[in-house]
């Protein structure tokens, strides 16, 4: 069986090792690094210089606005599949949020062009400040409204619910936080596509007036029924 040693490096980046047999290895290791391992070969000092490890790093990090592992994530978080998107005709994002999370309470107020509806996370949270949730675009806050964001260009939404989401996004995110990832490009040829909807919309019930003649008969057949003489 060989031997085994272990130590911690310093804040300087020294480390000591005592009663190295001379064909032992070293293995230096970090999170988010690559592990080296070195041959000691007689030698009285090693230093090592280690290696980013990309794909480490971006399965652990996302403390902040960002991405982060669903395991990770202690409070309630609801995610709506991108198809949703695209196979809606929606102008907005809360258009197709509307009715899939649980939890969230979208009221259209008004329907005038440019109108953002109402929009809270398991209820009204204050009287006078807002209760509109913290909207993270691409991991970085975002001041716009929905409206500005157009949803052919959205890959995915996620929505923390739970009060827990002010440990990472601070005071902001105390009436929730919408998480909205927009499509990248990527490497390889170019590709076009195209996306249209077309419909066809008629009058349930069509309305045709009366003529002269018959708006006569009507008042005269009222003022019988009241008993008013000569209404004309």
């Amino acid at each position: 069986m060989g031997l085994q040693q272990a130590t911690v490096v310093s804040s300087q980046g020294t480390y000591v090792l005592k009663n190295v047999p001379v064909n032992a290895t070293l293995v230096f290791s970090y999170m988010g690094f690559t592990t080296e391992k070195i041959p000691v070969n007689r030698r009285a000092a090693i230093d090592v210089t280690l290696k980013e490890d990309r794909a480490q790093l971006e399965q652990v990090v996302v403390v902040g606005y960002g991405t982060r592992k669903r395991s990770d994530v202690t409070g309630s978080v609801s995610s709506i599949p991108a198809s949703r998107f695209t196979k809606l005709p929606v102008t907005n994002v809360l258009q197709a949020m509307q009715g899939v999370v649980a939890g969230v309470n979208i009221a259209a107020g008004s329907n005038a062009p440019g109108r953002v509806a109402s929009f809270n996370i398991r209820g009204l949270k204050s009287i006078t400040a807002s209760n509109n949730p913290l909207i993270v675009l691409d991991g970085a806050p975002f001041g716009g409204s929905f409206n500005d964001i157009p949803t052919s260009d959205i890959a995915s939404v996620d929505i923390l619910k739970d009060v827990s989401a002010t440990a990472i996004y601070g005071a902001r995110g105390a009436n929730g936080v919408v998480i909205i990832t927009t499509k990248r490009g990527k490497t390889g040829k170019p590709a076009i596509s195209y996306s249209g909807y077309v419909g066809v919309e008629n009058r349930g019930n069509v309305m045709e007036p009366m003529s002269p003649a018959q708006y006569v008969q009507k008042y005269a057949d009222y003022a019988a029924q009241s008993g008013i003489s000569n209404p004309r």
